[in-house]
């Protein structure tokens, strides 16, 4: 782990400038309700997963890239996404972003099942979504990041 700086998996599935800028350490600026609204999706990560919650971060050098998945239970990776009422009862299928995440932890891992757990931050209700490895989208994964790298290297 020779490397200072690194893509997020997390971040993938955003921009190729706010996947450069997480690189380099630029954080986004946020305004204060933005801040809070992270602040109670991490407390409701910690009171959903409890003692399961990940604390394990998983790095590929070849890659540039690392992550942290929230939950691997039984050799499936859990992501909880937070949501309000309003994106929550739109909601059909996962979103792309969030697929493209957790193909960034299965390539981390090793690993091939997930689900995306979608929690309504007003009544807490839930949509679980079950995502099994799609070489179509590791390929997509990869292709954006080579594609990352060798913007990182112009500069």
């Amino acid at each position: 782990m020779k490397r200072k700086n690194w893509f997020r998996a997390s971040c993938l599935g955003k921009s190729i400038q706010e996947n450069i800028d997480a690189y380099y350490g630029k954080k986004p600026k946020r305004t204060r309700q933005e801040r809070l609204m992270l602040d109670v999706g991490t407390a409701i990560h910690r009171v959903y997963f409890g003692k399961k919650e990940n604390q394990k971060e998983y790095y590929n050098e070849e890659l540039w890239l690392r992550g942290t998945p929230d939950c691997i239970e039984k050799k499936v990776i859990q992501e909880l996404k937070t949501m309000n009422g309003i994106q929550f009862s739109k909601l059909k299928e996962p979103l792309p972003e969030h697929i493209i995440q957790l193909h960034a932890y299965f390539i981390l891992t090793g690993l091939q099942y997930g689900k995306i757990i979608y929690l309504d931050r007003n009544f807490f209700n839930e949509k679980v979504f079950k995502v099994r490895l799609d070489p179509q989208v590791i390929q997509e994964v990869l292709e954006k990041i080579e594609l990352l790298k060798k913007e990182v290297e112009k500069r």
